[in-house]
Formats: C-alpha cells, structure tokens, sequence
C-alpha cells in the first residue's frame, strides 16, 4: 500500500520501492544495496518488472544496487509470487507491478531533497473538462555537491585519508531519471497516454596507493568506468467497446546501453622471505635476492539493447460470477553483447605453479530474441461467496536469430495455472473471515543470457529449451479485529531446463570458451507468513517471515569447476538464506509525527571453505618469454554444504514530520533516519568469516561479511502544493 511505501521505501542512501518490497513473504534477504530480488528460492532473474503495463527488462541502477522505481512516483506495488495469473509471462518466480501516479488527480507540485538526491515533479489537467492530464519529473544525485564539501573539509582539515578517498573518485556516483505521463481521457469509457522514462547511472574511479614503496613492495593501481542508460516510452489505448468487453492496445519501445571499462596492475619489487630461501633457494639464480612483478589486466563489457514489445488485452464479463481475459503480444529484442580482456591467475596443473596471463573474449553481435505469447484466462466464482476458481492458460515462444544466417527455434512453452480460493461459511469475532487457497502452476522465462547465444556456441534449432518452474502452493488466510490480517502459504517447486554455462580454456588458441548446457534442475520448498494491520491512527505495520529450502545441481562440469556455483553434485545457491525475518512497524503518537522502525533477521548465505594458506615458488610468465621465480601464497576454497557466513541483523530507524501551512495547501514533510545502527556492535561481535590472502606477502585479511562498519544516516525534506 502507499503507506507502506511511505514509511520503508523513502529510507537510504537513495530512496527506493524496492526497500518495502524487501519486507514481503518469499523474499529471500539481500542487503541494502541490492535490488536482485530471489523469491522462494528462484534465481533474482525469475523476477519480471512491469511499470504501468510495460515490461522493464532492466529497471536498475547501478548494476542492480537499487531500482529505477522512484517511491515519490509510485502509487502502488502489486507483487505477485504465487499462480500469478496468465496474463503474466516472462517470469518464473516472481511479478513486479508498479503503478506510478496517474495525471488525472489535478494540478500538484511536488519538489524533494534528500541525502543523494534532489527531485522535483509537477502534474495537472488541461482543456475544456480537463480531459488532458500531464506528468513530469526528474531525479538527479548531489553527490557532487557533497564531494566539494567533503574536498573543502578535507583541505581545511588537512586530512589525508580523505584526500586519498577524493582523489579516487574521477567521476562522482550519479543517477539522473526523467519521467513524463500524460493521458487523455475525453470520456469515462476511452483513455489514451503515453509515458516515458529515461535513465543514465553511472560511476568512475581511479586509485594508486601511493604510500606503498615499489621498491620493496608490491603495489596495485586500478581505474575503473561504468555507464548505464536506460530509456522507454510507450502509448496505449484502454476503451470500453460495450458495457462488457474492455480493451488494452499497448505497444513501446526500450532503449539499454551498459558500458564498463577496467584496468588493473600490479606492479613492484619485493625480497625473498628468509623461509623461502631455505626451503626453494635452489630455484633461484645465484645472486639473486627480489623479484619483479609487473602486471596488468583488464575487461570490457559492452552491451547494447534495442527492444520493442506490442499486445492486446481484452477483458470480458461474462456475468457477475464470470470474467474472462484473454489476449496476445509479443517482444523483439536486438542486441549487441561483447566482453573481452584477460587477467593473471595460478595455473597449479604443471608441476610447478605458474602464474600466467589468460585472456578471454566472448561476442555477440547483432542476435534478435523475439518472443511472442497467447492466454486465456478466467475468473470464476463456482459457488457464490464461497468457491473461486482461477484458470489459465499461456503459450510462450521464443525465437533467436544472429548475422550469417544463424537461426534457433525452441518449442513453445504452455503455462496453465489453476487456483482454487474457498472461504469458508463459519467465523467468529476473532476470525472474522477465512479463506484457504490451493494452486498449480507452470512458468517460463526467457533467460537474460540468451542474447550472448552465437553461431561459435553450435547450437542448432530445439537444442535450446527454455527455462521452466513448476510450482504447488497452499494457503490459508484471515482477518481479524482492529484492522489485521494474517496470511500463510506453503510451497513446492521443481525447475528445471536451467541455463549455466562452463568456460573451459582452449590449449590451442590461449582463449577461454564457452559451453553451454541446458539440463540444470532445482527444488524448493518452504513456508511464509505475513501479518500485518492496515493504515490507522496510532500504530500500524507488518511482520513476514520466510523459511526457504533450495536446492541446485548443475550435471556437467566439462573439467572446470565453479566458486559458486559446483558443477556434477547437489548444492544451495549462491543467494540462498534458510530463513529471511522483517518487522515494520509505525508509531503515530501525535497526528503529525511517526516514527518508524524498521528491522529484519536473515540466516547466512553459503560461503566457501578455506584450506590452509601455502607457501611456493610460481613462475611469473614475462612477456618476452622468459619465467621469474616468486615467493606466493594461496589459499584454496573449496564449496562447503555446511558452512555459513554470520546472519544479518539490520536495524533502521525513522522518524517523519508533516504538516501543512497555516491556511494554505502547502504540505511539509521531513525524515531523519539511521540505516543498520547495530552495524557497530555486529563488526565487533561477529566472527570472522571472510579471508582474503596476499598472493605476494602471504598476509591475511579476514573480517565478518554480514555487518557494515559504520550506520549509513539518511535525511529528506519535501513540499508539495
């Protein structure tokens, strides 16, 4: 609801939709800084967007740290993670509904600025009978701003971690969004708009560490550039052909561009430990007492999207107890994919480790997806006030076709749904009503990755089938005095036909390959719960919990082996958490003040286990041919079942004043708020689970993963007329 949103989603570094939807059942935990959401097990990539019935096939900002969905332009959030209906396709996990502000509410102004950000957004209605409505905003970042005050504190304080810091950033973190909506609505029965997003992210830094002597030490440098832009407009028409039949005609067009660039190298001398001489001495030419190193590496990644998309909906009343849905689209996607560079890793295959430049390149050019689908669906009470049938039916197909005459077909996907909703005769004054709901379903979805399918992969027509989930569920809800509700489901699914792909190096050419296998299962199983009490004058909020039991396996292993992800055995998923807790709650103890807290408890995520660090002589591998001997270290990681790292306790607090001007339509609001205050005490109270080992001094950093080191203050003020 739009007061949820309010109260959790205007929080943070940068206000966002996504931070309420974190908070609902089946939501696995995923940090402040991440909009990848994974659903009852799934994979974040199961999870589809919609904004005001367009499909958003990349709605984030910085490479997924938050999302484009502005709360301060959102209506409501629709989030389905059930049998959604068949309307719906292009998602296995998960539906993400956004409805932004309609026009059509009369003329407002609204302006905003917060911690990162500095908004402002204007509506109003135009012509006789003010059939025209108009939209427009824009979001733009002020960390440059805050860098040149940070810059003048630091030259006024003379500190040189600051600096240091300063002169990293090449170019500030930014986001720049527009927004514009208009529609055109001469007659209750017929509505035409059009609505627009553009987007541009992005961030560059550069760093050397000065205060390392490359005369004795090893020193690293790095520069890094990330630019992402995302644009889409679309238009549509809703009309009410006669008092039973409505008809939605949408069409659009999306515009993607990802560009990353990065460089990095190693580069110093450093002296053989006394430890080393007496055990590897006999490796190393008589005289010698250091070793050079001098690296570099460096990637590439360029991805470039243009897509179009067009249906037609129509929905048809049948009679008070019948609706029926049904209607047909389609996606065409053209993109350009490369990512190409090489980087230094320890080959330990010879008998002496070397440690040697690989390069890789993988490239796409010119490929188009084209996706189309038909369903039917139907809503139906069978027994009035207490059976409801839900019934679908979808069929998905995809398409893929690359220069050279590259040509590959899958066979169409059906996805029938079924849902049955019984609310029961009997309640009482506690349980005032009582609904129990039983469904099936099977889902689909065209995976991201198939855009980097080429001819060089050798695929032929049906070798590729597409991704699918079949899911089971059982719930029971009800309502109770004073304005609450509690809901519970329980659930099973089966995927399978997953994507993963292998990348294997080639001997001959030097050059990383890849392979890709389509026979990737998975089961999950799990329970969730929400209770929570609608928008009231003193308190309100919600408490959800999620118990979720994943399981993957990934059959081919074709020699190589993942971190993440093992290949030829059974594993938990690299986002798996058995268990995801959150609490919100607002309290409203005067008519103008709330104060919101905000906390949420999550088990571990799976992390590798370390073996013990070793000492041994590699061979650098110099450009000219010829080998160096050098002291290194590594230590090996192996993937664990059992181990853990710590849980997640973040605690954020809130507090909101607002009020309107005396006798004036002019409202005030203002927040101050502190994101994961016990961040403090966790960094010092949690073990050490992460290790990170010097490749050249053997020196260990280890430090816990699940707790930031300092809380993160955020601030907003807003007017609107």
């Amino acid at each position: 609801e739009k007061e949820v949103i309010q109260s959790a989603a205007k929080i943070g570094v940068i206000e966002d939709v996504i931070n309420a939807v974190k908070l609902l059942p089946g939501v696995s935990y995923s940090g402040a800084f991440g909009a990848f959401l994974s659903v009852r097990g799934s994979e974040p990539d199961g999870v589809t967007a919609v904004m005001d019935g367009f499909v958003v096939k990349y709605p984030y900002h910085w490479g997924g740290a938050f999302s484009i969905f502005n709360p301060n332009i959102v209506e409501s959030v629709k989030f389905s993670t059930g049998i959604f209906s068949a309307e719906y396709g292009q998602a296995t996990s998960g539906i993400l509904d956004v409805t932004t502000i309609s026009p059509t509410n009369g003329f407002r102004v609204h302006a905003v600025s917060s911690t990162s950000t500095l908004e402002a957004f204007i509506q109003a209605l135009f012509g006789k009978n003010e059939p025209f409505g108009f939209f427009a905003g824009a979001r733009l970042t002020n960390y440059d701003l805050a860098l040149k005050a940070v810059g003048i504190i630091a030259e006024a304080t003379d500190s040189e971690t600051l600096m240091e810091m300063l002169s990293a950033i090449s170019r500030a973190p930014y986001i720049y969004d527009f927004y514009m909506k208009t529609s055109y609505k001469p007659d209750p029965k017929f509505e035409w708009y059009i609505n627009g997003f553009w987007g541009n992210d992005g961030v560059s830094s550069a760093f050397t560490d000065e205060s390392i002597d490359t005369s004795t030490e090893v020193g690293f440098e790095y520069d890094f550039r990330y630019l992402n832009t995302d644009f889409f407009a679309n238009t549509g028409l809703r009309f009410l052909a006669t008092d039973n039949l409505l008809i939605h005609i949408l069409g659009g067009y999306e515009f993607w561009k990802s560009d990353i660039d990065a460089y990095i190298r190693e580069y110093g001398t450093r002296f053989y430990s006394d430890q080393f001489l007496a055990e590897y001495g006999g490796l190393i030419p008589l005289g010698n007492d250091s070793f050079f190193v001098s690296t570099e590496s460096r990637f590439q990644s360029y991805t470039l999207k243009h897509g179009g998309q067009a249906r037609i909906d129509f929905d048809l009343s049948l009679s008070d107890r019948f609706l029926l849905q049904f209607g047909l689209g389609s996606y065409l996607d053209l993109t350009d994919n490369s990512s190409a560079g090489d980087f230094w890793s320890i080959d330990f295959a010879d008998e002496q480790p070397v440690y040697r430049n690989i390069a890789f390149e993988n490239t796409a050019e010119d490929n188009k997806v084209f996706n189309s689908f038909l369903y039917a669906s139907s809503s139906i009470d069978l027994v009035p006030d207490l059976l409801r049938m839900d019934l679908g039916v979808r069929l998905d197909h995809s398409y893929l076709q690359g220069p050279d005459d590259f040509n590959l077909n899958t066979y169409p996907v059906p996805g029938p749904r079924l849902n049955l909703t019984f609310t029961a005769p009997w309640k009482n004054s506690f349980f005032q009503t009582n609904s129990f709901s039983l469904g099936a379903g099977l889902f689909s979805k065209t995976p991201f990755e198939s855009s980097e399918i080429s001819r060089e992969l050798g695929l032929e027509d049906f070798d590729v089938a597409i991704p699918k989930t079949l899911l089971a569920l059982a719930g029971y809800e009800t309502s109770m005095p004073f304005g609450f509700r509690f809901k519970i489901e329980t659930y099973y699914k089966y995927m399978f036909d997953r994507f993963y792909f292998n990348s294997v190096l080639n001997e001959g050419t030097g050059l990383n390959e890849t392979i890709i296998h389509n026979d990737g299962i998975g089961h999950a199983a799990g329970l969730d719960f929400i209770l929570d009490k609608k928008t009231s004058r003193f308190v309100d909020g919600l408490l959800s919990y999620s118990f979720i039991f994943a399981r993957y396996n990934n059959p081919i292993a074709d020699g190589v082996e993942s971190s993440s992800s093992p290949r030829g055995q059974w594993y938990y998923p690299w986002f798996h958490r058995f268990s995801s807790l959150n609490l919100l709650v607002n309290l409203k103890p005067a008519n103008r003040t709330i104060f919101t807290t905000k906390l949420s408890f999550a088990t571990g995520a799976p992390r590798r286990k370390y073996g013990d660090k070793e000492m041994f002589p590699g061979l650098i591998e110099n450009e000219d041919g010829t080998t160096t001997v050098a002291e290194m270290y590594s230590r090996k990681s192996y993937y664990s079942d059992i181990l853990r790292t710590n849980f997640s306790l973040p605690l954020d607090i809130k507090i909101t004043l607002h009020n309107y001007f005396k006798d004036s339509k002019l409202k005030w609001e203002w927040y101050i708020a502190v994101q994961d205050i016990l961040s403090p005490v966790l960094y010092r109270l949690l073990p050490d689970d992460s290790v990170d080992t010097s490749i050249w001094s053997g020196e260990d950093r280890a430090g816990p993963t699940a707790a930031f080191a300092i809380p993160i203050p955020s601030t907003g003020f807003q007017l609107s007329y």
